[in-house]
């Protein structure tokens, strides 16, 4: 037993480099029993029967290579999740977007859709929501299939609830979504107006431009190259006057292009761009 352990642990560390040199993600600051329990069970879902042979299998293709980064580094997926964020864009980002003809919002790295479907229902109770459309990428296809799809089980709505209250939501939740048999589905109609897309952020290319680019807790898992590159991605697709919001252990502080936003008063992690104080 201390034998497989001790190989299992070197197995581990190997894929964590392997992975940061490959593809700019670092895994390391995930508390090592945790980054174990989610590397074996993807290995699991791909059918290796070791980390070493998981190892193998994602540095020769690039869709499984994605696959494990979108599944090792997803957090717990919720609605609402930090209602803090989402009351501070309910009450000082949708009142810019009213006075706009047409709004795009980027959701990068939105998992199975929850902070996309969250975005869509508080445009919907202030009143923009029609003129606005988000944009929601991922680089893991099961993840992306699980957010176009929007199903949920019914116990779900109401674990859901509090946050959405506490991000000063107008009505209930459950107002969103249809029930069915066994389950609730997030309703069309607001489903409408939101794109799931296939985008690595490691190295596809603006696509957009974008009045609002929510990139939260995705950024603490790249290695600092990395992050300079995605950050000089999300400056090409933004807007000028356009907003940037990260997660709160996440800053564009000491970035090469740190000089062309503001940091917005008052909003953690949000920042505006500038290109006059350049």
């Amino acid at each position: 037993m201390t034998e497989n352990t001790s190989v299992e642990a070197v197995e581990l560390d190997l894929l964590v480099e392997a992975v940061s040199r490959c593809a700019g993600i670092n895994l390391s600051d995930i508390p090592n029993l945790s980054l174990r329990l989610r590397v074996e069970q993807i290995a699991s879902s791909m059918g290796a029967h070791t980390i070493s042979s998981l190892q193998d299998k994602i540095l020769h293709d690039r869709r499984l290579m994605e696959q494990f980064i979108s599944q090792a580094t997803a957090l717990p997926a919720m609605l609402f999740a930090d209602s803090h964020f989402y009351r501070d864009v309910r009450e000082k980002i949708a009142p810019l977007f009213a006075t706009r003809p047409f709004v795009r919002i980027w959701h990068a790295g939105c998992a199975t859709g929850e902070e996309a479907y969250s975005m869509a229902i508080l445009l919907k109770e202030e009143g923009v929501f029609d003129k606005c459309r988000i944009y929601a990428t991922d680089i893991g296809d099961t993840m992306l299939h699980s957010a176009r799809a929007g199903i949920f089980a019914e116990s779900y709505l109401k674990e859901q609830e509090p946050r959405y209250l506490a991000s000063g939501g107008k009505g209930s939740v459950y107002d969103y979504f249809i029930q069915a048999s066994g389950h609730v589905v997030f309703d069309q109609n607001l489903r409408r107006n939101i794109v799931f897309a296939h985008h690595n952020l490691s190295r596809d290319a603006c696509f957009n431009h974008f009045d609002l680019i929510v990139c939260r807790n995705v950024l603490q898992y790249f290695t600092a190259p990395m992050q300079e590159r995605v950050l000089r991605l999300f400056d090409k697709s933004l807007v000028e006057d356009g907003i940037l919001a990260l997660g709160k252990h996440e800053s564009i502080e000491f970035q090469p292009r740190s000089s062309k936003y503001n940091h917005v008063d008052g909003m953690e992690g949000f920042y505006r761009k500038n290109e006059e104080a350049a």
